[in-house]
């Protein structure tokens, strides 16, 4: 039990479970987990929320799913029966994993628009992946970010980063991007594109005449006395641990505490299965995915241009 963590991949004969963290939990979550584990490596059972089934993480009580629940329906029992083959080799779980290739695109398109030499541009791209492969400048994240004061104070810090570089080189070309993709993860992870909607309906706005490109990012959004109150009140961001996250029990840990998981909050997607992204407010034809990656686009670019006039 030293390293507290389990890891049952699909279709292998053998899993580990260190019961550190599940203890805290109490017997049952225990129990639970032994069975969920058991599911993915004796059974092949895929979780509830993997992208065939397009069924949100956390919806259900089912025991492949990321909650309490121990239900299971008849395909997976018939799977049980009769579990296949699996090629499990170098398999693992991206549920979870922050979405690499939408940084990297937005970083790119945002460059199209500056005339940096290609190495530079090569090495703002490298330092947003990094970021997310490597985790990178974690203490820079807005992850768990209660209340407004908190995200505010992370917006200086950020800042204090970036208008630190003066002089554009690989070097800090690559740990721009490194920045870059912690301003863009605020709008995937926090609850800054559903206020922002709602303020623009409640303050007599069509949604209809909303598009990604129109939607104003956080410095200028907080300059509206009437936004601002919003955010005061009702922003925060999504909880994440990643001692947690590596066992599989992140979600269990946010749930007990009666926060709002990182992932449940994810707008890096536009496909069902992963997060919200992919739904659409109310009487628009514009994704939350759409909105967010609108806004984390616009205020790369206007950091950039505010750095190298």
């Amino acid at each position: 039990e030293a390293i507290p963590m389990q890891s049952g991949p699909r279709g292998k004969q053998f899993g580990y479970l260190f019961t550190e963290a599940a203890r805290q939990l109490g017997d049952k979550a225990i129990y639970r987990t032994i069975a969920h584990e058991i599911a993915h490596g004796a059974f092949h059972l895929n979780h509830t929320f993997d992208s065939q089934y397009q069924i949100a993480q956390a919806s259900t009580q089912n025991l492949l799913d990321y909650t309490f629940g121990t239900d299971l329906v008849k395909h997976q029992w018939d799977a049980i029966h009769n579990p296949g083959l699996v090629i499990g080799m170098f398999e693992r779980d991206k549920e979870g994993m922050f979405s690499v290739t939408v940084h990297y695109n937005i970083l790119k398109e945002a460059l199209d628009n500056f005339n940096f030499k290609s190495e530079i541009k090569e090495s703002f791209l490298k330092g947003v992946k990094d970021a997310d492969i490597k985790g990178f400048y974690k203490d820079l994240h807005f992850d768990n970010r209660k209340i407004f004061e908190e995200v505010n104070q992370r917006w200086k810090e950020l800042y204090s980063k970036i208008y630190a570089i003066t002089v554009l080189n690989e070097e800090s070309a690559y740990t721009l991007g490194i920045y870059l993709h912690n301003v863009m993860d605020f709008y995937s992870h926090s609850t800054y594109v559903l206020l922002f909607l709602k303020y623009w309906t409640e303050t007599g706005n069509t949604i209809d005449y909303l598009t990604p490109n129109k939607f104003l990012i956080y410095d200028d959004a907080i300059k509206k006395d009437k936004f601002k109150e919003y955010v005061e009140k009702y922003i925060l961001t999504g909880s994440f641990d990643l001692y947690y996250w590596i066992q599989g029990q992140d979600v269990y840990r946010a749930i007990i505490q009666g926060e709002l998981h990182h992932d449940l909050i994810n707008l890096d997607e536009n496909t069902e299965g992963n997060g919200m992204g992919s739904a659409k407010p109310k009487g628009s034809i514009y994704t939350y995915h759409e909105f967010a990656k609108g806004a984390a686009l616009k205020h790369t670019i206007e950091i950039l241009k505010s750095i190298y006039k």
